[in-house]
């Protein structure tokens, strides 16, 4: 009986700490607004604000074969063009896969170092937080990208039904 209660006080012990190591990741602050941005050699051409609070998904895109045609900031929706309504039932699933994944906690620099030099060309991506508190966390990429990358491209997807993370096989 004694080895019964030790095995279970063990159990739950492992258990309660794998799930508050999801948890514990990220900020336990609201995200509101999330920026993402894809470059290909220096040219964004694929912008995205995901409005979290106001329900709200935005676009830029520009041709970057092309001569490219930078977003507007100043402008009315900073440049952005409406999209669609995002659905409050999608934003709390997202919200909870973006804590489970660490999303907020990703690391500000993700970089493909080569064995004598970085490598900055070809895909580049920024993405910026704004918390609900005002607080903002940028992070940045140059050929490489976060272990959880996949997972929330799939939450981004389920959120807004596009795919707002391109993933690395989209350019190799």
């Amino acid at each position: 009986m004694i080895k019964i209660k030790g095995l279970l006080s063990t159990f739950m012990a492992i258990l309660m700490t794998l799930v508050s190591y999801g948890q514990n990741l990220v900020s336990p602050k609201e995200i509101d607004v999330i920026y993402v941005s894809h470059t290909v050699f220096t040219s964004a051409y694929q912008e995205y604000k995901i409005d979290l609070k106001n329900r709200k998904l935005w676009e830029y895109s520009s041709d970057w074969r092309e001569e490219y045609t930078p977003r507007d900031e100043s402008a009315e929706n900073e440049g952005f063009n409406f999209a669609h309504v995002l659905e409050d039932g999608k934003i709390e699933i997202f919200q909870r896969k973006a804590k489970w994944y660490g999303f907020a906690s990703w690391r500000d620099l993700y970089q493909q170092l080569s064995f004598f030099f970085v490598t900055l060309d070809g895909e580049q991506w920024d993405i910026t937080i704004v918390f609900s508190d005002g607080t903002e966390r940028k992070m940045v990429g140059y050929n490489a990208w976060p272990l959880t990358w996949n997972q929330m491209n799939a939450a981004f997807e389920e959120l807004t039904g596009e795919r707002i993370l391109l993933l690395k096989s989209d350019y190799y």
